[in-house]
């Protein structure tokens, strides 16, 4: 396959995967617009909810699963397929970095554990500097979470990281770039892929 044939299937696939979206991370159904930092949460917006067997999504069982036909079922999970793929290289980052915070936890003798859950593999404890003063960070399919928090314990971040890790399979390779870019020129809160994250957090049940 000649290089410019071989840029141009890449080109499609990115384009219709920006367009047509991924599926949420488990207890996070937020529907996408094309544009990068914004999007609309929907009536199934639910928190908490309870995964298969697999880890791979939410439960079929779940009420607002049964909502769902059984195509948009299937089309999600193959979305979310190749959105593991699209940011693949950012995932293995994400992977490199975990490990060498396990390796960093196991010198300075700093908890650390290793599990899956909403649509990522997740980092919890180490000491490596890039996470200092930071209470999460997201690398692709990977989140890495500071020593005392927990995805379990705070649904708010574990909502606005899973909205990172959306953002990550929308834009694959190019997240990190354009993450960066914007950055130069914005704040770190007026940053739009943040404040789509952090309006994620919404969904969040509040404290009656």
């Amino acid at each position: 396959m000649r290089p410019a044939r071989r840029f141009r299937g890449v080109a499609i696939l990115a384009a219709a995967f920006l367009l047509f979206g991924a599926p949420s991370a488990p207890g996070v159904s937020v529907d996408w617009a094309p544009s990068i930092g914004v999007a609309w949460a929907t009536p199934c917006d639910v928190t908490g909810g309870p995964e298969d067997s697999t880890g791979f999504g939410a439960d079929d069982n779940d009420p607002c699963r049964e909502r769902e036909p059984w195509w948009k079922r299937i089309w999600d999970h193959l979305m979310n397929a190749v959105g593991w793929v699209w940011t693949a290289v950012n995932t293995v980052l994400g992977l490199i970095y975990g490990a060498l915070g396990a390796v960093a936890a196991s010198i300075t003798d700093v908890s650390f554990s290793v599990s899956y859950g909403n649509n990522a593999v997740q980092f919890e404890g180490g000491s490596l500097p890039f996470t200092r003063g930071a209470r999460a960070i997201t690398i692709g399919n990977t989140v890495h979470y500071a020593e005392g928090q927990s995805p379990d314990d705070d649904c708010e971040l574990r909502i606005h990281e899973g909205h990172h890790v959306r953002q990550y399979q929308r834009l694959g390779p190019l997240f990190i770039p354009i993450y960066i870019t914007v950055a130069v020129f914005t704040r770190y809160w007026d940053h739009p892929m943040e404040e789509a994250a952090r309006e994620a957090e919404s969904q969040c049940p509040t404290s009656p």
